[in-house]
């Protein structure tokens, strides 16, 4: 069974469904938002496609997720043909912190669908200007978080930085491939800084992710 063929399997996807609600039930009756971005992001890579780079089974993945946290915070956009644009704000983060896995999912729709162009290029070059609008998305959608959470009191210190970093290193990875090279470094200088300050106060694991 081919990877594509896996993540069709309705089994699979009811399992995904049901594993995903149990997560976003947990957070609901947290009074502290703690989002552990870096483990988090790590574990969905490895579960959805990535250990074997199938950029476009995570982008479906992400998708769906979104879907599934929109339905439960009652942020759908809209009904049947009515579209209705429901971005995630302050309020909406501090009514429910479950939001802020929107942006967060979002920006990684955006990363995986850039990393899978990228790999496009080789034989379609012409798929390079997609790549980056992608990334550009995958940065907004990083910093818009970044911006949530600083501003959202129930967020705990540890998710706090760890939006910095995640920012810092979706923006540097942006730069990079436009070749912006001493603005790329200090971002990626940055986003490694706080991984290692988040490592020396929690555990050393924490580096394994970013190695």
């Amino acid at each position: 069974m081919t990877a594509d063929t896996a993540e069709e399997d309705p089994v699979r996807k009811e399992e995904e469904e049901v594993q995903d609600q149990e997560e976003i039930e947990d957070e609901s009756d947290s009074s502290v938002c703690s989002l552990k971005i870096l483990p988090v992001t790590h574990e969905l890579h490895q579960k959805h496609g990535l250990r074997h780079s199938d950029f476009q089974r995570y982008r479906g993945y992400c998708a769906r997720r979104i879907a599934r946290v929109r339905k439960t915070t009652k942020m759908v956009q809209g009904e049947k043909k009515k579209f209705i644009k429901k971005e995630v704000d302050a309020a909406a983060a501090e009514k429910d912190s479950n939001t802020l896995q929107i942006p967060l999912m979002t920006a990684e729709r955006a990363w995986a669908y850039a990393m899978q162009l990228k790999f496009e290029m080789n034989t379609e070059p012409r798929k390079k200007f997609h790549m980056v609008s992608r990334l550009k998305k995958a940065s907004k959608e990083a910093q818009r978080l970044c911006a949530l959470v600083a501003d959202e009191e129930r967020c705990d210190a540890r998710t706090k930085l760890e939006t910095r970093a995640y920012a810092a290193w979706m923006t540097g990875t942006m730069l990079f491939e436009l070749q912006r090279w001493t603005e790329a470094a200090a971002e990626l200088t940055d986003a490694r800084n706080i991984y290692e300050k988040l490592a020396a106060a929690l555990s050393k694991s924490v580096l394994t992710f970013i190695q």
